[in-house]
């Protein structure tokens, strides 16, 4: 579960007159296993920032973040590494491969930083592909590969270490509709197996895949709506 309680988050602005800018203010957000949570609202609104807080990318300004009622605040920054690249996969509108190593490579990366035996990974990695559908990928570099495809990597990457929370930044941003179908499909398929989902977007449209809807605006997050039940398995 993840809980954000009365979270604030600013920046220096470098302005004498205004020199703090506010991004977040005083957001309560709980997650429950199991939800697909959807956080909506206009570009450049904090949703991206509330999103790297609750993957500890970045740390709130005032206010407490627990997850699994560990407060973040009085973690190691090593151990909130490891609990980052454990418990949280993370996909990105811009996919973020590298693009000089394979899509297998991507795929296998964050079980590597972990230390995953290179036999697991490799069996793993086989595993991921075919439940993306590009087995026959394997060895393309990603700028081979179409935007659709390159997210499914990506979705693959965020899958390896087994996480808990999958935390999607605009994942279709860049997407075609009948791509962004297929992709939005995925992820749904994935909660339904148990995976916690927290999605940003901007579009409206997408509202449907998701358990509770939030919108963000002016730096307040507020409850637009949420089914009557959790799935959770």
């Amino acid at each position: 579960m993840l809980v954000l309680d009365k979270v604030h988050k600013g920046y220096a602005s470098g302005n004498r007159a205004a020199p703090y800018t506010p991004v977040l203010k005083g957001v309560d957000l709980t997650v429950e296993k199991g939800e697909f949570v959807m956080i909506m609202g206009p570009s450049g609104c904090g949703k991206s920032t509330l999103l790297y807080i609750l993957g500890t990318l970045t740390m709130p300004t005032k206010g407490h973040y627990k997850i699994n009622e560990q407060d973040i605040s009085k973690l190691s920054e090593k151990y909130r590494e490891r609990l980052r690249l454990g418990h949280f996969g993370f996909i990105f509108q811009n996919y973020r491969l590298f693009p000089l190593k394979t899509v297998a490579e991507n795929i296998e990366f964050p079980m590597a930083f972990m230390k995953t035996p290179k036999v697991a990974r490799l069996t793993k990695t086989g595993m991921l592909l075919r439940r993306v559908g590009l087995e026959e990928k394997a060895k393309a570099f990603p700028d081979r590969l179409s935007g659709g495809q390159q997210q499914r990597v990506a979705i693959a990457r965020a899958l390896a270490n087994d996480p808990e929370v999958i935390l999607a930044d605009e994942p279709t941003g860049n997407l075609d509709e009948a791509t962004t179908h297929e992709i939005m499909e995925l992820l749904r398929q994935l909660n339904g197996k148990g995976v916690t989902i927290v999605m940003v977007t901007h579009d409206t449209a997408l509202t449907k895949y998701a358990t509770s809807v939030y919108t963000l605006n002016n730096g307040i997050l507020s409850l637009t709506s949420a089914a009557t039940s959790v799935v959770c398995i």
